[in-house]
């Protein structure tokens, strides 16, 4: 498993459509199929450095035995819950939320994004076409 210290990385999966931006890491996030590390099997998703970044890596025999001290276990506990949440409003956002409701969530929570990441991908991570973001952004600042 990694955990970002600094830096900007994108999750991500691909299939015969291209890649589907999962997620942006940035400093503090845990960066790794949590799935995949418990099972020990190759992930299908990857991680692409947008970022000079600095990460730390730990094997599952020492993540177990971290485990083991009660303030780490809450920590973990705690960005698990974090992350439950995360992707229970992205399941809401994709099945409520227009493509403009979306971005609005999205400049609002993380307003840093627009600035670390690349708008192409940040159109992926919407599931909008990249002109239809440039158009909500235009129509945005014209406000």
């Amino acid at each position: 498993m990694n955990f970002v210290v600094s830096g900007a990385f994108e999750f991500y999966a691909e299939d015969q459509h291209g890649r589907s931006i999962i997620g942006f890491l940035t400093t503090c996030n845990f960066c790794s199929p949590i799935y995949n590390f418990f099972s020990r099997q190759p992930s299908t998703e990857g991680v692409l450095c947008v970022e000079e970044g600095y990460g730390l890596r730990i094997s599952l025999d020492h993540f177990i035995l971290l485990m083991q001290r009660p303030d780490f276990a809450v920590f973990f506990r705690q960005m698990n819950h974090h992350l439950l949440d995360y992707y229970s409003q992205r399941i809401k956002a994709f099945q409520a939320m227009s493509a403009r409701e979306r971005y609005e969530v999205l400049l609002k929570e993380n307003p840093d994004i627009f600035n670390r990441f690349p708008l192409q991908d940040i159109a992926r991570y919407l599931g909008v076409q990249p002109e239809t973001l440039s158009r909500i952004r235009t129509e945005k600042n014209k406000r």
